[in-house]
């Protein structure tokens, strides 16, 4: 189990355990033995969430079959990662990426609306979410007596997030992971978001700004593999890989909002007030085109919001919520991490970089830029690659087989 580290620390061997919990065995036998253990230690869905979800982690990854879960399932790995991520989540592990992406996504949405990061408390607003979330979870398996379904859980998850947590569909925390995940209403959570400008904008924004937070952290800790497995991990899911071009070439540039006068291509000219592009057929003369009418209010809005964007200072964040430990809080995204060892001097342009994508113009080395442009769009992103920070698991492991099979 690749995330074994995590889920045993929550179940026998960490000081984060009542003095009843390190008395369990290992795995429970039996859905009652499991009911019994979650209803105990959350004090019937009241407090204490991710000793519950360890609980169930553990019987997902060693007896499903007491709970009617079949491995081979097309949702089975979901749903076992859900839980082991809702472990780091819920209990705030400050040695989790998963934690620290999802929290930085969270914190980060709620700044660029407007909304308060602390409750009428003056205490870390997230963690009202996560328990929200977690009495919803639990409190239907201790009533139905079963876990529920991804699907279920994932809108018990947003409910939570949306209803309690006053955040949006574009800034809630798993958008990235579940994009295909089909909504109530029909529609998956990557088309509702793309639908709205404002709000792709906005997911953009967020998703670039907690990319480069948690590849900082995790570069600071020296955890080189959980590093190189997000990585892959990331670059597997089911977010475009023209959006994930975008939000990695913004995490790398540190523009979080991306550029104003260059969208998806589009470069946008002043004097004219006109989005246009190259269009590489001098010999015909065609040197460039210009946007079709109907698209250039949705450009225009989009430039506008970024344009309103850039004033957010999304470093300032505590994401993690416990700067007075030093030891355990990760560094903000001014200081220097990964994504500045690797590009010192900040050659690699983001995907809506107009001169470099239109082959006019390119700080790579020629023979660099060469082997670039002979890809194709698909291979060129994923060339590019995509940095994030998920936690290792089980679903990540085969993801990442999948990524190499085809790779070879």
């Amino acid at each position: 189990m690749e995330n074994f580290r995590t889920i045993k620390d929550f179940t026998g061997s960490s000081d984060f355990l009542s003095p009843s919990q390190k008395d369990f065995p290992k795995v429970a036998e039996t859905v009652d033995e499991l009911l019994r253990r979650i209803d105990q230690l959350t004090e019937g869905a009241t407090t204490n969430f991710y000793k519950a979800y360890s609980e169930i982690a553990l019987v997902l990854d060693e007896k499903p079959e007491i709970l009617g879960m079949d491995r081979n399932s097309k949702d089975f790995d979901k749903t076992k990662t859900w839980f082991e991520r809702a472990v780091e989540i819920n209990s705030n592990d400050p040695r989790s990426s998963a934690n620290k992406f999802i929290r930085a996504v969270s914190k980060y949405g709620l700044l660029y609306s407007g909304e308060p990061l602390v409750n009428k408390d003056g205490k870390d607003r997230l963690a009202d979410t996560t328990n929200i979330i977690g009495s919803n979870v639990i409190g239907y398996i201790l009533d139905k007596k079963t876990v529920p379904n991804i699907g279920e859980i994932i809108n018990a998850e947003i409910d939570g997030a949306l209803n309690e947590g006053g955040q949006d569909l574009a800034g809630w925390g798993g958008a990235f992971y579940f994009w295909d995940h089909e909504l109530e209403t029909g529609k998956t959570i990557g088309q509702t978001i793309r639908e709205d400008p404002e709000k792709l904008e906005k997911f953009l924004t967020i998703n670039a700004a907690a990319t480069r937070y948690t590849m900082g952290a995790e570069w600071e800790e020296g955890d080189g593999k959980e590093l190189f497995e997000g990585v892959l991990f990331g670059m597997a899911a089911p977010v475009p890989m023209p959006l994930r071009a975008e939000i990695t070439g913004r995490a790398i540039s540190k523009n979080y909002t991306g550029s104003p006068d260059r969208i998806d291509g589009w470069m946008f000219r002043d004097q004219d007030n006109q989005w246009i592009k190259s269009g590489g057929l001098k010999a015909y003369g065609v040197s460039e085109f210009t946007l079709d009418p109907g698209d250039v209010a949705e450009f225009d809005l989009r430039r506008q919001v970024r344009l309103k964007g850039q004033s957010l200072d999304f470093d300032s964040i505590d994401v993690l919520g416990n700067r007075d430990n030093s030891d355990i809080f990760a560094p903000v995204n001014g200081r220097e991490n990964l994504l500045d060892k690797f590009f010192p001097d900040k050659v690699l342009p983001g995907h809506d970089d107009f001169e470099f994508w239109s082959g006019k113009k390119s700080d790579l080395r020629q023979e660099t830029q060469g082997g670039v442009n002979q890809l194709d769009h698909d291979d060129e992103q994923e060339n590019l690659g995509f940095l994030n920070g998920f936690p290792r698991n089980s679903l990540m492991s085969s993801q990442i087989n999948r990524q190499s099979k085809s790779i070879q």
